[in-house]
């Protein structure tokens, strides 16, 4: 379906909607894994970037599957009749400009 990034940091998304599904970082997180929230309601829509991907903010999911996942693996879920799979291709930390000498936590996943 699509390659996302999702950061940790005050001025972005931490959860994303790619076909209809939800997809959301939640604790823990590493520099070389990420916990997710997958499926689930409460998502506030304030971007679409491109067809099929909402970006949101949220103060959480109710009813999703909690997923951890290492750099380079993947997992198969189902939700709600619908199966994904997400891999996380890469973690990283960035700086943003709204916040001078901290760096963020992000991840990029392929989500099919």
């Amino acid at each position: 379906m699509a390659q996302v990034k999702l950061s940790i940091n005050p001025f972005s998304s931490p959860i994303v909607q790619v076909g209809g599904i939800s997809v959301m970082i939640s604790a823990p997180y590493t520099d070389t894994s990420v916990t997710l929230t997958v499926g689930g309601t409460n998502m506030n829509i304030q971007t679409v970037p491109s067809p099929g991907i909402q970006y949101g903010n949220v103060s959480g999911l109710s009813g999703g599957q909690n997923v951890t996942l290492n750099l380079g693996s993947k997992q198969s879920i189902n939700i709600n009749g619908k199966s994904v799979t997400i891999k996380l291709e890469k973690a990283g930390k960035e700086y943003i400009s709204q916040v001078p000498g901290q760096q963020f936590p992000y991840y990029i996943l392929d989500i099919s």
